[in-house]
């Protein structure tokens, strides 16, 4: 007789009942063991999923049975009536009987093992009865795909009630096999929600599991000298289990010591146990394949690669805060040099790329509250670390829009540095963020550190309604911030810094001469071969370097080292070294064919005293202009000069189905200049205005892949009331360009383009309207990878129409990980 203890298991668990199976591996006769029931056991199904649904025959039959098996005790079993039946059922008939209730046989489409098991030694015949057979779950593969759906869910805590396990009744077929094994050994545990889900077949993998920790359980209790808990019986059935579950039983082992030392490994060689490693490699391809110069200026075709890099070290000390400590390296340098606008510049590119390596960000994020998240920057914080700048297509560079202006409103771009942001939720609809970043915090000299030097303060409430539809209005006050896009009128400071930086050329040969008469003034120089026009007038004190061949007859007044009051006939050549007593005008066009000397002043230069050295600028034009007197001009300009802005932003982004997204803003600047350059311009103010419009199509073609277009106007001047030098402007002014104003008359008349097209940015607004039309798609290869091919189109550079449009393609491969 079989032991009652075991039989009752594998009636009514079926992880006991799978091992029993396994471990008779044939046909067993029941009506020796006084069982209504009379039914055939095949092999436990090794995948749930796979369990063909239950058939049933429902003619009478005959059945005949034997199977050989060694039986340690008798036993009985009450009838049982099977409900929701973890494995297939179909009839096995003979024809002989009529009277006889179907039969039904557990099947499963696991090859069946004919090898039979040591343990059964001795032949029964047994003869089935009638059977009254209900089978109640006719959902059985709903049942296990349900199962399979909450696999992700992983046991926690063990169920030591059984009571608590909520999907299990009475009247269920488990109640009692969970009753026996939870309660008396607490060895199999339910899932967090409560749930036992004993209804499922089991593979032999989770069978051996579940064997292994009723083992466990088992040898602790023995170790605790509470053997007399366990019954033989009990032990019996483990022994049994144990052999026909060896293999699975030793993979299980195997695979835990597998990862027990990949564990180890991960807890020796971990860089930190709080910190999270993250990386963003970008590789860019840029060119620019048409369009003119600010300066309506050819630009040639010039394709450029370079790169972005990112390291984020990502540390959390409770779970709900972040530190980040960035590590940076830049190697693709913007077009503004060559464009002389910022219109179009790639967000993943930098006006100073040398692929130095830089701590970019330093940043700690912590909450307070469940509403309340504080965000401190030591380093490289931005307006977008503690506000949202509704933007869909804001990836920072490394995905969505391909540009610093398509990437959000520029306004954001004002609020950059050091200091502390605040993000508040109100509610469920709204969010307020305000914050102050400094530029130059950590610097102690005048014009930095904390409050003096270049800031931007922000204000900004957020109204979101809906996960689908969101609105921002923004408000920011900086100083000395720009936002580095648009027309070069917009972004002053950068725009005078970047033409103080420029050298002046000492090799430049002079540009042919206005028609307009120069007088000269003393201590200038007039450089070799110059044309001088009809009525140009020479300074008294003049010196000949050179013999010079007058063109006319002059008269040369007394006193002089020339006798005095005499008429020099025309073609007469005067001897180098010789000094004009007096000024002369020229009556016609004259060309000197050596370079004329002034004196130190305007006084008659004895004739002993030798001539003066040539006066040579090597210099930038930032210098050149910030010499208090040079040649006898008056400059001393200040390039750097002070400004305040108030910005103001209106961003929305709307959703309008799951593959489209409607965005765009608008942002007003005004601002004043708080100097005027040493005399350079007058104080006065400037508005600028942007906007643009996105569209956004995600997953497009794909899932994860993006396409955008964005379309809209990069900072441009509306007006301004400031007024430029006029002496200055006259100065260089090629009508009335002085080639002898700068030491060989070259370095002024070398930079007068360029300081002319920088001084008329100041006290003219943009003359036209400049558009900028993006479009990119985001092509996502793997989770890790993705390709950006993308066109850049900006209609009538630096907003003059009389220059060529610039178009500009672009390829971003983006690496993360």
């Amino acid at each position: 007789m079989i032991n009652q203890v075991l039989w009752q298991r594998w009636l009514v668990n079926p992880a006991i009942l799978g091992g029993a199976i396994v471990a008779l591996w044939g046909e067993l006769p029941f009506t020796s063991l006084g069982v209504t029931p009379a039914f055939a056991i095949e092999p436990v199904v090794d995948t749930a999923t796979q369990i063909p649904s239950a058939t049933v025959t429902t003619q009478p039959q005959t059945v005949e049975t034997s199977v050989s098996v060694t039986l340690p005790t008798t036993a009985s079993t009450s009838e049982t009536t099977l409900e929701n039946p973890a494995y297939s059922a179909t009839l096995e008939t003979d024809k002989t009987d009529t009277s006889i209730a179907p039969t039904i046989t557990a099947t499963s489409e696991r090859e069946e093992n004919s090898a039979k098991s040591p343990l059964l030694e001795t032949e029964t015949s047994v003869e089935v009865s009638e059977v009254p057979v209900e089978v109640k779950d006719t959902t059985l593969l709903e049942q296990i795909d349900n199962y399979s759906n909450e696999a992700g869910v992983s046991s926690v805590e063990q169920v030591t009630n059984v009571s608590q396990l909520r999907d299990v009744s009475p009247n269920d077929w488990a109640f009692e096999a969970l009753r026996s094994l939870v309660e008396r050994y607490a060895c199999i545990a339910g899932y967090p929600d409560g749930t036992f889900r004993g209804n499922r077949a089991l593979t032999r993998y989770e069978f051996a599991a579940g064997l292994n920790s009723c083992l466990q359980q088992i040898e602790r209790l023995i170790a605790a000298n509470t053997s007399e808990f366990v019954s033989r019986e009990d032990l019996e059935t483990l022994q049994r289990l144990i052999q026909d579950f060896e293999v699975e039983l030793a993979a299980l082992g195997t695979r835990v010591d597998t990862l027990e030392g990949q564990v180890a490994f991960l807890e020796d060689n971990q860089f930190s146990t709080t910190t999270k490693l993250e990386g963003e490699v970008i590789l860019g391809f840029a060119d620019i394949l048409t369009g003119d110069n600010v300066l309506g200026e050819d630009v040639d075709d010039i394709a450029v690669f370079g790169s972005r890099t990112r390291l984020n070290f990502e540390t959390s000390f409770t779970g709900r805060d972040r530190l980040r400590t960035r590590l940076e390296a830049r190697g693709l340098e913007t077009f503004t040099e060559r464009t002389a606008t910022f219109e179009g510049n790639l967000a993943f590119a930098d006006a100073d790329a040398d692929n130095d390596v830089e701590l970019e960000e330093l940043t700690y994020t912590f909450p307070i509250g469940e509403s309340t998240e504080i965000f401190i920057a030591a380093n490289g914080g931005d307006a977008e670390d503690f506000a949202s700048t509704v933007n869909f297509l804001d990836g920072d560079g490394g995905s969505g829009a391909l540009t610093r202006f398509g990437t959000r409103n520029p306004i954001y771009y004002l609020v950059e540095g050091a200091g502390i942001g605040l993000r508040q939720q109100l509610g469920d609809s709204l969010e307020l963020s305000l914050g102050y970043l400094a530029g130059d915090a950590n610097n102690p000299d005048d014009g930095g550190g904390l409050f003096n030097g270049p800031y931007g303060a922000l204000a900004q409430l957020v109204y979101k309604p809906s996960d689908r539809f969101q609105i921002g209005f923004t408000y920011i006050n900086s100083y000395n911030r720009e936002t580095l896009t648009g027309s070069p009128a917009s972004n002053p400071r950068t725009t005078l810094r970047t033409l103080g930086d420029q050298p002046v050329n000492v090799n430049f040969q002079p540009a042919p001469v206005p028609t307009t008469p120069i007088t000269f003034l003393a201590n200038q120089q007039i450089p070799l071969g110059t044309a001088l026009p009809t009525g140009t007038t020479l300074p008294a004190g003049t010196t000949l370097d050179a013999p010079t061949t007058l063109p006319i007859a002059i008269t040369i007044p007394r006193p002089g080292p020339i006798p005095g009051v005499i008429t020099v006939p025309a073609g007469t050549t005067i001897p180098a070294g010789s000094s004009l007593p007096q000024p002369i005008t020229l009556p016609i066009d004259f060309v000197l064919p050596a370079p004329i000397t002034p004196s130190a002043d305007i006084v008659l230069q004895p004739p002993t005293t030798p001539p003066l050295d040539p006066i040579v600028f090597n210099g930038t034009i930032g210098e050149l202009l910030a010499e208090p007197s040079f040649a006898g001009i008056p400059l001393g300009f200040d390039l750097d000069i002070p400004v305040v802005s108030n910005s103001y932003g209106i961003e929305f982004s709307w959703q309008a189905s799951k593959k489209f997204v409607l965005g765009g803003w608008v942002g007003y600047t005004t601002s004043i200049n708080l100097s005027t350059g040493n005399g350079l311009i007058t104080r006065g103010s400037f508005n600028s205005i942007n906007g643009a419009i996105t569209l956004a199509f995600p997953d497009l073609g794909k899932r994860g892949n993006l396409a955008g277009i964005i379309v809209g106007v990069e900072p441009i001047v509306l007006d301004t009331d400031i007024d430029v030098n006029q002496g200055l402007q006259d100065l260089v002014d090629p009508a009335n360009l002085n080639p002898a104003l700068i030491a060989a008359g070259v370095a002024l008349l070398n930079s007068a383009p360029a300081i002319l097209d920088v001084l008329d940015d100041f006290d003219e607004p943009d003359p036209d309207v400049s558009l900028h039309v993006e479009a990119f798609y985001q092509m996502q290869l793997t989770d890790n990878i993705s390709i950006t091919p993308g066109i850049i189109w900006i209609t009538a550079p630096g907003s003059l129409a009389t220059n060529s449009d610039l178009v500009i393609g672009t390829i971003r491969t983006t690496f993360s990980f």
